[in-house]
């Protein structure tokens, strides 16, 4: 099974592996702080049960053994940290099937360690290597979301449209950028 170290910038060992259903109580944790702190994700000021979470992590692996997805936890001291995915679209079925969205987040005190950075290039490469026929790799972003922005581009992701005012963040209207990554 696939796992990877990688340094942060203040010296912390973190592990990058694919999640397991073990993880559901560690992932609940993770995903209900992150929606606590009301950041730049869609799922907001929710809380999800351990059931919820362990009937997601089960249809999240059904997915990876499908190859239509590969999912990578950001593990520190028995506690998730952040988590990224790739997931193919299959809404058109065949007509999409070489698209993929993209997704991550990082705890709040991991950010700007560089575990962005490292997640992000490493779900990029599994994503190339699993998920057959992948040729775009396509995500969403609050436009008021600068430093992911600024990865995105650097990482070569380009932006390709925008949504005046299609997200609601802490009582304003930002815009929702959209940008693509051609892999092959």
């Amino acid at each position: 099974m696939f796992q990877k170290s990688f340094t942060t910038k203040s010296g912390k060992q973190i592990a990058l592996r694919y999640p397991t259903i073990a993880d559901a109580d560690m992932m609940m944790e993770y995903i209900n702080a992150i929606s606590k702190e009301n950041t730049f994700i869609t799922f907001s000021g929710e809380q999800l049960t351990r059931e919820e979470e362990e009937a997601h992590l089960q249809n999240t692996m059904h997915s990876i053994s499908l190859s239509d997805a590969v999912v990578i936890v950001a593990e520190y001291n028995g506690a998730i940290v952040g988590v990224s995915d790739v997931t193919r679209i299959l809404t058109g079925r065949t007509r999409e099937r070489h698209t993929a969205r993209f997704g991550i987040s990082i705890r709040k005190d991991f950010r700007g360690e560089g575990l962005g950075k490292a997640l992000m290039s490493t779900i990029i490469e599994e994503a190339t290597q699993h998920i057959g026929g992948l040729k775009i790799i396509k995500l969403q972003c609050y436009g008021l979301n600068t430093p992911a922005l600024n990865l995105y581009k650097k990482l070569g992701f380009v932006e390709y449209g925008r949504l005046p005012e299609g997200i609601q963040y802490k009582g304003q209207y930002a815009d929702t950028v959209l940008m693509y990554k051609r892999i092959r």
